[in-house]
């Protein structure tokens, strides 16, 4: 995996922690993170919240997730269009 290499490579911490249900994790969105595999027979469901600062243009599409997270969640804004849609509100202005 391609994390897995960068983390070995650059000599990152590895850090873990158990999560129950109604536990919340707040970090950096570059932030190489994840989960182990889902071993029960419950669907494990997450919501994510990310924030950012009013103005913010959306980057290069430079995979096809990226491409896919442009479509679904910025409306399909391309690269240095506004990051705004209606999933993405701006929720507060100084």
């Amino acid at each position: 995996m391609a994390f897995e290499k960068i983390i070995t490579e650059k000599s990152f911490p590895i850090w873990q922690q158990s999560m129950r249900a109604g536990d919340a994790t707040f970090h950096n969105g570059w932030l190489i993170h994840g989960a182990t595999a889902n071993q029960s027979d419950t669907i494990r469901e997450a919501m994510i919240v990310t924030y950012y600062p009013d103005g913010t243009r959306v980057d290069e599409l430079t995979n096809s997730s990226r491409v896919n997270d442009a479509e679904v969640y910025l409306g399909g804004r391309k690269p240095g269009e506004m990051a705004n849609s209606k999933l993405n509100t701006l929720v507060f202005r100084r």
